[in-house]
Formats: structure tokens, C-alpha cells, sequence
């Protein structure tokens, strides 16, 4: 009878496990324990889909480019600033309005990472739900009599 009861215990254990990921913004994707998961776990845990792949690739692509046209645009401004608060320059030069147009040019880019990403996880997510396993428990009933309680389970 103890054996019986670990056995449900255990059979509960793996049907309730989950594999969604939960998508909280900038990139960061996290397990169902609230693990922030890195991207090539990411990757691994999506490689049944490569169309998913391909779109949380693009996606992380958006976000490093982004990044590096707004550091880099920033660096651009503050060493212009630097130098003609310093020398005796002309301020403005053309390299604060090229990092100035940089940064602008980062806004759509930056945007169109957050989409795909939240895509990837929406699509995976629901992949997770639906997908069927051998083992399903329709009814879990607790029962009780003068011999001692238990669990009525249908399959």
C-alpha cells in the first residue's frame, strides 16, 4: 500500500512537470521556477521548431545591434563633449550628430526584438499545453471509509 501511494506521488510529479518559459522583457527569458534561463538554453529547449529558432535568433540579432548603435552612439556624443570642453573646438562636431543619429536609429531596432521574443515564448508555450503525453489523469478522487482513507484515480 506505501509503495502504491509513492508511485501516485511520483506519477503526479512527472505529469505536472511544465516546460513554459515566461518571457519578463529586455531579452530575459525565465523557467517556470523563475530561473533566468541563458540564450542558448533557450535554444535547446526551442531546437524542435527551427522557424523558432530562426525568430528568437533574429531577435536577439535586433537587440545586440540595437545596443551597440546606442553605446556606441552615446560613446560618440560624450568623447565629442569631452574634446570640445577640453580643446579649443568647435562644439558640435560631426561626430555628435552622427552619434546622435545613431542613437535614433537604435529606437526601431531596439523595438522590434521585444516582439519576436515574446512571440518565441508565446508559440513555445502553447506547444507545451497542447502537446499529448501516454499519461493522463482525467479524475483524482479522495476516498474514505471505516478502513482507512485513499485515492481513486482515472486514467
Amino acid at each position: 500500500m506505501k509503495n502504491l501511494f509513492y508511485f501516485t506521488i511520483l506519477l503526479f510529479s512527472v505529469s505536472s512537470y511544465s516546460q513554459k518559459i515566461i518571457y519578463k522583457g529586455n531579452g530575459n527569458i525565465y523557467d517556470s521556477n523563475d530561473k533566468r534561463i541563458s540564450p542558448n538554453e533557450v535554444r535547446n529547449m526551442i531546437s524542435y521548431n527551427p522557424a523558432l529558432v530562426n525568430l528568437y535568433n533574429e531577435g536577439r540579432e535586433k537587440k545586440t545591434i540595437g545596443n551597440v548603435l546606442l553605446i556606441g552612439g552615446a560613446a560618440l556624443i560624450v568623447s565629442d563633449l569631452a574634446v570640445g570642453a577640453t580643446a579649443d573646438v568647435t562644439y558640435p562636431t560631426a561626430l555628435t550628430y552622427i552619434g546622435l543619429g545613431s542613437m535614433l536609429l537604435s529606437i526601431p531596432i531596439k523595438s522590434g526584438f521585444s516582439k519576436k521574443i515574446d512571440k518565441v515564448v508565446e508559440v513555445h508555450n502553447k506547444s507545451v499545453v497542447y502537446r499529448k503525453s501516454s499519461f493522463e489523469i482525467n479524475d483524482l478522487t479522495l476516498i474514505t471509509n471505516r478502513n482507512g482513507i485513499g485515492f481513486q484515480i482515472t486514467f
